[in-house]
């Protein structure tokens, strides 16, 4: 009996010695992807906001409001923040190939969830910026387009705070009156507009 409890020791340390060899390794190489994937992850982050200083990001952003209300949401600048987006992105990236490395049970499908995931990020924050760049243009273009028309009077509907004082202009420039219902979203950024 006390044969067969030193053998089925011998065999456990054995299975314990070939598991810890195995997964020191792997330790060893998913802590180099992870911090070689910080250091690339940091650089990236730079390149972009490098790139960003070139074009006029954080200009464009106050003249669209987008600065005021990443303020207001206590959040870093356009490019700052654009540029920690591409630091986080790329960093999860090394973080799920180094899991994977480990070959840990139950992690099989973790990367594939990560990846998936940063799509979504990356389709709802272009969605975002695309939806604020074409507004700033949009109502520029509107504006500019009632004005060269010389459009007669008309009933309008204000639906949002921009809408709503390209729609003021545009009645302005028409020629009789023009009625725009819904005009309360002007108080949010305009406060009293008529007395001005």
């Amino acid at each position: 009996m006390l044969t067969e409890m030193i053998v089925a020791l011998r065999e456990a340390l054995g299975e314990l010695a070939a598991a810890v060899t195995t997964f020191v390794p792997r330790l060893g190489v998913a802590v180099g992807i992870v911090v070689l994937g910080w250091v690339i992850a940091r650089a990236a982050a730079w390149v972009v906001r490098q790139g960003l200083s070139l074009v006029p990001v954080d200009r464009l952003s106050e003249r669209v409001a987008l600065a005021e209300a990443l303020r207001l949401a206590e959040l870093p600048p356009t490019s700052r923040l654009l540029a920690g987006a591409t630091f986080w992105c790329a960093w999860l990236t090394f973080v799920a190939q180094a899991v994977e490395t480990m070959q840990l049970p139950g992690l099989e499908h973790a990367r594939a969830d990560l990846f998936a995931f940063l799509v979504q990020i990356a389709r709802a924050s272009l969605i975002v910026v695309i939806g604020v760049f074409a507004s700033h243009v949009l109502w520029k273009a509107t504006l500019l387009a009632a004005f060269n028309a010389g459009l007669p009077s008309a009933r309008l509907m204000a639906t949002a705070l921009r809408a709503s004082a390209c729609l003021v202009i545009a009645g302005l420039v028409a020629e009789g009156e023009t009625i725009i219902d819904r005009i309360y979203h002007l108080d949010r950024g305009y406060e009293r507009l008529e007395e001005k």
